[in-house]
Formats: C-alpha cells, structure tokens, sequence
C-alpha cells in the first residue's frame, strides 16, 4: 500500500531535485553533494546519483557521432575519443569527489587528536583501516559512520563540506574523474593536463582536507559531542 501510494510522491520529489541540480551549474554540485551526504544513511543515495550518472538527467553529449547520455556515460565516451576532445563535459562535475579522499582524512585526524589519551591508540586502530578503506576501495560508511549516529550535528557538517568540495572544484575547474586514489590516479593519467588540469588536484585536496580537520576539531571541542 505504501509503495503504491506513497512512494509516487517521494520518487516525484527526487526527480525534482536531480532535475534542479541538472539544472544549476556549480551550485548544483553543492547541492547533489550535500544531499548525496543526507540521504546515504537512508540508502536513498543511489537514487540521487544513478540518474546524474546515466540518464539525461546527467547531461548530453555527442561524441565522435554518438550520442551519450548521463554524467558517467559522457566521461567513458570522452575518453574513448579523447584524441579528439577539446573540452571536458560540464557533467564531469558530478564525478569530481574528494568525499573518498581528503575528507575521510580530514575525519581521522580530528577524532584521534580530540580523542583522550588513553584512548588515542585505540582509536586510531579503528580509524586507520576505515580511512584505508575509503581512500583504496571507495567505500566511505565505516568512517563515516562512526559518527553519524553518535554526534548527528557532525554528520551535517560534513554534508556541508561535501557539497563544498564538489562546488569548489568545478568553480576552480578541475575537469577529471576523482574518486579514490587508484581510479583518480588512473583516469588522471588518461587526458591530457590542459584538458583535466589535474594539477589542481592536490591543491583541492590539501584545502579540503584542512576544512574537514579544522570544523570537526572545533565542533567536537567547542560541543563536547560524543566521539570516539
């Protein structure tokens, strides 16, 4: 009964939002990055960014006579053509996220320094894998979560920076694929600088990583929230 009469309304409402985001340049970033962050305790993620990444939604592209459809879609095409590519797709900014890098990095360092002496070495244990985990693999939810359900208000903090960094970088125009490190550093490798500028990677990432370090520290000082 939900699911038929209920849902309509929900799935209406995403469709909505992936339509505003398609729709808004570099704020629209922010905003798919920062209610990709709100939504992902709920798994309703998937249903924001698969539409970006492969539907219209995402952008249209003609490359090389074919047309191409979603943000994901475009960049492959891109690269299968890239010796006749003179610009990256403006939907390459739904593919540049440093939440799997410079983020999950910023997170440790600010629990481990905020954490208790005592408990400093354990706690590190705990958040070196999950950082590796992150930076290697791409999976973020173990060192995200371990402060989503005990301080909320950090959660939304990191939305916020999440949706930042997303804006950020098309704003300074980073035009190439940054997930973890290894798929970064491959598709890096892939086009040319002048078409990827990709040296403004670790200047974002750096940046980023100070912001993320810098409000959790304070927010958990400041707050006195329950971390590790």
């Amino acid at each position: 009964i939900g699911i038929t009469y209920v849902w309509p309304y929900v799935n209406d409402f995403i469709n909505m939002l992936v339509d505003w985001m398609a729709r808004s340049g570099a704020f629209g970033f922010f905003g798919y990055g920062f209610i990709n962050r709100l939504a992902l305790p709920f798994g309703l993620h998937h249903l924001l960014w698969m539409p970006l990444y492969y539907t219209p939604l995402g952008g249209t592209a003609t490359i090389a006579g074919e047309q191409f459809h979603g943000a994901m879609n475009i960049w492959l095409g891109q690269l299968g053509s890239i010796s006749e590519v003179t610009s990256i797709h403006s939907s390459i900014g739904y593919l540049v996220n440093f939440g799997y890098t410079a983020l999950p990095l910023g997170i440790m360092l600010a629990i481990i320094h905020t954490a208790k002496k005592e408990n400093r070495q354990k706690v590190t244990a705990v958040l070196v894998p999950a950082l590796i985990a992150s930076m290697l693999a791409g999976i973020t939810e173990p060192i995200e979560f371990i402060f989503l359900f005990t301080s909320p208000i950090l959660w939304l903090a990191h939305a916020v920076i999440y949706g930042f960094g997303l804006w950020l970088s098309s704003v300074l125009g980073l035009h190439t694929y940054v997930g973890n490190v290894i798929e970064t550093l491959l598709y890096s490798l892939s086009i040319p600088m002048e078409l990827g500028r990709q040296w403004l990677i670790p200047i974002i990432f750096v940046i980023l990583t100070i912001i993320e370090y810098v409000v959790f520290k304070f927010m958990i000082e400041k707050l006195n929230l329950n971390t590790l």
